[in-house]
């Protein structure tokens, strides 16, 4: 498939590019270089939920990003018109191909736009397996990329995700040292694969695991699908890692929030990336180490905590899930044992992570348990194993306990860090001790203050309504619940679509009164306070960035 598509591109470079073209630069290109940088960012960028728009796959992101990622290749001056016109050149050797349509669509502002519908995922895998590192930005590198001396990269890549040069031109090391080092520390750091969790991942991933509940239980087949190709791309890129370091690029978002500039597989991705890392360098744990090392396997199980309050694992005290895995090390240790029959470390919130942690504490442990017998052994070589134990649990043996030197990075969230400054910078005390700026028995929560807070408005708006206006809005709701249901299961281009969809603009506007007047009967029906809590996440995460008042309403249908 891969000389097919360089065939393709070849003929159609010689005969297509007229002197005058603006792409006529890919004469002067390896068009199997240019269909190794392409794979790469077609298997990326159509995975469903990738871009600005969660449900399709936009033309326009695609071509972009690959005349971007050739022309940054080559070192050319940045033009995003030639870019995208380059890219979409490129891409139409991958519907010649038949591994993609170019389908003529609707994007959720309603305007027409080109979308992208792989036709063959089979094929485009095949093509992704076979990229080595070297032929894609989006992959890490073997070798820590140099660092960061102005505002472009020696790649090519800018520092700074904006289209203001001004911008770009003031940032300098001199003026702006802080800056230069964020990223630069960043990426002096080595990362390698936890050949452990990737062993039990290939397993769970193929024997279809409640490791993935998450994904078998999805009812929407595109999301699904999306899904399982993000997870196995992450275990496609650990693979080609196995026993090797390596390194990301780090770059800005036009905020100043640093990002990875590789896909997957880094240490601000899924659970599943985030499981499958450990650092190459290696320090010793300490005793400041072991306490946030439980602290990391309470808070990834966020389970039952035996409390009477049913708070879970991970929204109780610090110390008090330092206790919690105390008392329950010996299951932690089951679980690593034999983690494909002592299946329970699966039901965690965060499994991989904290199946990691639980590898992590257990190889604490065993060092503990060798360094102290060969302490001892040095000192009466004719110790028993027995002996030993004695002499452990009576604390004879004088040594470092926390000297034990790890790999693993525990990752601690932030509480809603944006709106964390903002209390911080205006001292805030009413949303103070939400985001948990003020010593607390029990750990702030802003996105279920807010979601307290705006459940009560609907439920209020709710007591206002009579109970014929209440059922009149049922009606209306579970009609154009039923009518959208059934355009989901048409096909898209077909006539009985379009005339669905007709039929639901014409009884909404014959229904326009109860628009407004069905909303606070609509949310009311969601009684479950970990769901309202995750409606309103999004919004509240996103408010102190910059979002608007139509995002915050996207917030919610997507």
């Amino acid at each position: 498939m891969k000389q097919k598509l360089i065939a393709s591109l070849t003929t159609r470079i010689a005969t297509e590019i007229a002197p005058q073209n603006p792409v006529r630069f890919l004469k002067e290109l390896s068009p199997e270089v240019c269909i190794e940088m392409a794979v790469g960012t077609v298997y990326l960028y159509t995975r469903v939920g990738t871009g600005r728009n969660k449900k399709i796959v936009l033309m326009t992101e695609v071509i972009s990003a690959i005349g971007h990622a050739i022309r940054n290749k080559y070192k050319l001056t940045r033009d995003s018109a030639v870019a995208a016109k380059a890219g979409a050149f490129i891409l139409y050797s991958f519907e010649l191909v038949g591994i993609l349509n170019l389908v003529l669509g609707r994007a959720v502002n309603g305007h027409a736009t080109y979308t992208i519908e792989v036709t063959d995922d089979d094929k485009l895998s095949t093509l992704w397996d076979g990229l080595s590192p070297d032929k894609t930005e989006k992959l890490p590198s073997l070798e820590p990329y140099a660092p960061w001396t102005s505002s472009r990269h020696a790649t090519g890549i800018q520092m700074v995700k904006t289209a203001d040069q001004e911008v770009l031109e003031i940032l300098k090391p001199e003026t702006h040292p802080l800056v230069f080092e964020s990223l630069n520390r960043s990426q002096s750091v080595g990362w390698r694969i936890n050949e452990e969790i990737y062993n039990i991942y290939t397993w769970a991933l193929r024997n279809k695991t409640e490791a993935f509940a998450d994904i078998w239980e999805m009812q929407n087949p595109e999301a699904k699908a999306s899904k399982i190709r993000e997870a196995k791309a992450i275990g496609s890129i650990a693979k080609r890692y196995l026993g090797l370091t390596f390194y990301h690029l780090y770059t800005y978002d036009f905020r100043g929030r640093k990002y990875v500039s590789t896909a997957y597989l880094h240490e601000q991705g899924t659970d599943l990336a985030k499981g499958l890392l450990l650092r190459e360098d290696k320090k010793p744990i300490g005793e400041q180490g072991f306490f946030w090392l439980c602290i990391s396997i309470a808070s990834n199980w966020a389970g039952d905590a035996g409390r009477e309050d049913g708070r879970k694992t991970d929204k109780i005290p610090l110390e008090e899930r330092v206790y919690w895995v105390l008392d329950n090390e010996e299951v932690l240790h089951s679980y690593v044992e034999n983690p494909k029959v002592n299946q329970g470390w699966m039901h965690a919130e965060k499994p991989w992570q904290f199946l990691a942690a639980c590898f992590e504490l257990q190889n604490l442990r065993m060092w503990q348990s060798e360094t102290e017998a060969t302490i001892a052994r040095l000192n009466n070589p004719s110790l028993s194993g027995t002996d030993l134990a004695i002499m452990a649990l009576e604390g004879t043996f004088v040594y470092d306990k926390y000297a034990y030197e790890s790999h693993l990075e525990c990752f601690i969230d932030g509480s809603n860090n944006g709106s964390q400054h903002l209390s911080a910078l205006t001292r805030d005390e009413l949303t103070a001790p939400h985001v948990n700026l003020t010593p607390s028995d029990l750990p702030g929560d802003l996105y279920k203050y807010v979601a307290d807070h705006v459940w009560t408005a609907i439920e209020e708006d709710f007591s206002k309504l009579t109970r014929n206006e209440v059922k009149a809005c049922e009606n209306f709701i579970d009609t154009i619940a039923d009518m959208k249901n059934q355009i989901a299961l048409t096909p898209l281009k077909s006539d009985r679509r379009k005339e669905l969809i007709a039929e639901i603009i014409e009884y909404k506007k014959e229904h326009e009164r109860f628009l407004k007047m069905a909303a606070p009967v609509f949310w009311n029906r969601i009684k479950d306070g970990k769901h309202r809590r995750k409606l309103c996440k999004r919004g509240v995460m996103t408010l102190p960035y910059g979002a608007t008042p139509h995002g915050l309403g996207k917030c919610l249908l997507n």
